[in-house]
């Protein structure tokens, strides 16, 4: 049975501080939820609407996290009422402790990274690193004032690859991303002004950074960048949306 005091807990995660303040995050619906237990993310808690605890895919998830020793409440639809989500209540929703991932984590064992300048939607950076996962994309930088990765909305967007890709939020993307060019990594932007993306030719160790739709990239980063491109297009609208632009490049670059 939910207390009071969770209810609010889990409430209170909908705000950014107190993400900050617990390190936890919600992560809502079966399969956000069943990619947290596969990935072996410190899940807290797990929380199913007893209305639906016999549904196959949510006693699956129930079982699992009874397996792994993580605690599991089973409430009434009166207190699912009190809870607030990103949309109708899912039918299952987990706690999450926030993972403590550093630059060196994000740089170890991989020779691509994509990295997001200024991208403030949740949706479009859930988008993004749902796309990033398809594209066997394992790690991510995100500058300061890119929208929070452990956001609602955010995670709701990625579908669970959240917990498949490193992706961590640089206090300083430029002085990151210079650090970085030291270690040997390669620098390549996305800016109307680029060469066309059909010419790209990846190398090892590589960095691609997207600007948001309506600022592009920041004069200090985009000062780093060892080559622009350009998605060329044929229609009359200025630009692309940040994540349908992430997608082509990914898709070119992964080809």
């Amino acid at each position: 049975m939910l207390t009071q005091k969770t209810i609010k807990q889990i409430n209170s995660l909908n705000q950014k501080k107190f993400r900050q303040q617990t390190g936890l995050f919600i992560v809502e619906g079966v399969k956000g939820v069943g990619e947290a237990l596969k990935n072996k993310a410190e899940v807290e808690l797990l929380i199913i609407e007893d209305e639906h605890k016999n549904q196959k895919d949510l006693a699956d998830l129930a079982r699992l996290a009874k397996k792994n020793k993580i605690p599991v409440e089973f409430c009434q639809t009166s207190a699912i009422k009190k809870i607030k989500t990103t949309d109708t209540f899912p039918g299952v929703l987990a706690l999450v402790k926030q993972p403590d991932i550093i630059l060196d984590d994000v740089i170890k064992n991989t020779s691509m990274i994509l990295c997001l300048d200024g991208v403030r939607d949740p949706g479009n950076l859930g988008a993004i690193i749902r796309t990033a996962d398809w594209f066997g994309i394992n790690s991510m930088i995100l500058s300061s004032d890119c929208a929070e990765i452990y956001n609602p909305k955010t995670v709701r967007s990625t579908m669970g690859s959240i917990f498949r890709i490193k992706v961590w939020s640089s206090p300083e993307l430029a002085a990151s991303l210079s650090k970085l060019k030291k270690h040997g990594f390669k620098i390549f932007g996305l800016d109307l002004s680029g060469s066309d993306l059909a010419k790209i030719m990846p190398c090892d160790k590589t960095i691609f950074v997207l600007g948001s739709e309506s600022h592009g990239l920041s004069p200090k980063v985009a000062s780093l960048c060892d080559k622009m491109y350009n998605i060329k297009g044929k229609g009359q609208t200025e630009s692309l949306n940040v994540a349908i632009a992430a997608g082509i490049l990914l898709n070119k670059i992964a080809s």
